[in-house]
This record gives C-alpha cells, sequence and structure tokens, in this order.
C-alpha cells in the first residue's frame, strides 16, 4: 500500500467514476482501436423532459442551469440514483460536476483523486499486524471502506443511465475546462473503467514492507500498479468484488458485452 500513513486514504473517487463512467458510455460510439468496444445499440433508459429540456437524444438543462450554478440540479438528480443517506450527504459539497470529471480524468490515468474528495475520506487509521512473521494489513481496516462499498453497490444501473442522460451538457462543459486537446470525455472515461476492472483482487494477508511512516506491498508486482489500482485495492478483497462488480452490471446494462470488458483476476503469489 504504496504512501499509505497516518492519514486515511480516500477512496471516494471510485463512487465518482462509478457514476459519471456511465455517461461516458452514453457518448461512445464505435471508433475502433479503444480498450473497450461498445455496442452499437446501447441499452438506456429515456429520461422523461422536464420544463426546459429536449424531447429525445440528448436532453438539455432546466432553465437557469448552467455548469457554474448546477449544484442542486446535480444533487436533485443523485437523489434519484440511490437513497443512501452517505451518498446525499456527500452530494452537499460544491462544484460537484467539476469535481466528477476531474476526478474521472485522474483515474484515467492511473492517478488517486483523493484530494479532490476528501470529503469521502473514511473514518480511522490503517493499521498493520504481524502474522506468521509477516507484517499484514489488519483486516479491521478494510471496514472502513464498508460504507463505500455499499453506495457504490446501491446504485441503480438504469436510474445511472436516465440520470447522467441529463447531466451530459455539464459533463461536456467541463471536460472541455480540463481535457487534454484532442481527447475527449468519453475516450477518458473507456480509460477510467479499464483502468479499475484491471486492477487484480487481491486475498487478505498480503506482506508488507515498513517504510519511514508508509507502507508499501513486499510484491513489487503489487506496487507497480498505478495508485489508482492501488487506492482501490486498500479497500480490501470483500469490497474490491463489490465495486467491480457494479462497475461490470452498469456496463452490461448499456450494451457492453461481457468479453469486451476486463475479466475478474486474483493475483497470485510468486512461488519459490
Amino acid at each position: 500500500m504504496a504512501e499509505q500513513s497516518r492519514t486515511a486514504w480516500v477512496v471516494g473517487g471510485i463512487v465518482v467514476v462509478l457514476i459519471v463512467v456511465v455517461a461516458a458510455v452514453l457518448l461512445i460510439r464505435a471508433r475502433g482501436g479503444g480498450e473497450v468496444a461498445v455496442a452499437p445499440t446501447p441499452v438506456a433508459v429515456a429520461p422523461t423532459p422536464t420544463p426546459g429540456e429536449e424531447a429525445g437524444g440528448v436532453t438539455g438543462l432546466p432553465e437557469g442551469v448552467s455548469l457554474d450554478a448546477s449544484d442542486d440540479f446535480v444533487r436533485s438528480i443523485v437523489a434519484t440514483v440511490s437513497a443512501h443517506p452517505a451518498l446525499v450527504t456527500w452530494a452537499a459539497n460544491k462544484d460537484l460536476v467539476r469535481r466528477f470529471v476531474a476526478s474521472v480524468n485522474l483515474v484515467a490515468h492511473g492517478k488517486s483523486p483523493r484530494k479532490l474528495l476528501s470529503f469521502a475520506r473514511p473514518r480511522g487509521r490503517f493499521q498493520v499486524v504481524q502474522r506468521g512473521g509477516s507484517l499484514i494489513a489488519d483486516p479491521r481496516s478494510f471496514h472502513r471502506y464498508d460504507q463505500l462499498a455499499d453506495v457504490i453497490a446501491s446504485l441503480d444501473p438504469a436510474g445511472t443511465v436516465e440520470a447522467l442522460h441529463r447531466l451530459k451538457p455539464l459533463i461536456d462543459e467541463a471536460y472541455a475546462e480540463i481535457g487534454k486537446p484532442g481527447t475527449t470525455f468519453e475516450e477518458t472515461l473507456r480509460r477510467a473503467i479499464v483502468e479499475l476492472l484491471r486492477t487484480p483482487v487481491i486475498p487478505a494477508g498480503v506482506p508488507l514492507k515498513e517504510k519511514v511512516v508508509t507502507y508499501a506491498y513486499a510484491d513489487p508486482r503489487l506496487e507497480a500498479l498505478s495508485d489508482a489500482q492501488r487506492q482501490l485495492l486498500r479497500m480490501g478483497p470483500r469490497n474490491v468484488q463489490k465495486v467491480q462488480q457494479k462497475l461490470r452490471e452498469l456496463a452490461l446494462a448499456l450494451g457492453i458485452p461481457e468479453d469486451a470488458l476486463p475479466q475478474p483476476s486474483t493475483w497470485q503469489p510468486v512461488q519459490r
């Protein structure tokens, strides 16, 4: 767990990826050469237009809603995706769309979005224990992330598709502010979802090595994973599987074939 220190770690960015990745898939068109091939006709629930929105296609925004004044609109939509109280609490923060898009961009590049999402920081501190002559993560530390995993599991795929369809104009505008020239948000989101699904599930009890004020995986193969992937692993094997399962459900609900997604993998120690 590279960079694991006295500070509690944030994995809230994964929630953002789950929520926003569906919007990106809605935008994806078959281009060839991408990491994830998308079915020509994705399955999506058509949103019910509200005053100020267009009927059919990509919805417009209600009158008075802009990127700078969108938080209340986003909160009203988030409330339809999941009733989990933690998600409602996190949505009380400001500049939600920009946080969402920036977090996805970081994950797509293998980086952790924890600084953008400090409001989702789990309680408690990371702890280690000695077992069988090895230093390992205390299994109780993984429970700090149970709430986050439960929020992710509570997301309704069809409702998420509908909600994010309505947020598309805001997402596009936010990405235009930070995206690398020549790239698109949908391409960035494809990279983000693949990045997380390629993360191997590791069993509890994987040996660690102590650094000055941090801990790292003893196996250099795990240390070679991206920061975003190691951030996901800090949730513990049960929660990692729950997160990846929801990602897969959302992708399949949109018509992405199973064989186009990275298959689940489990880390195996080197046999000596």
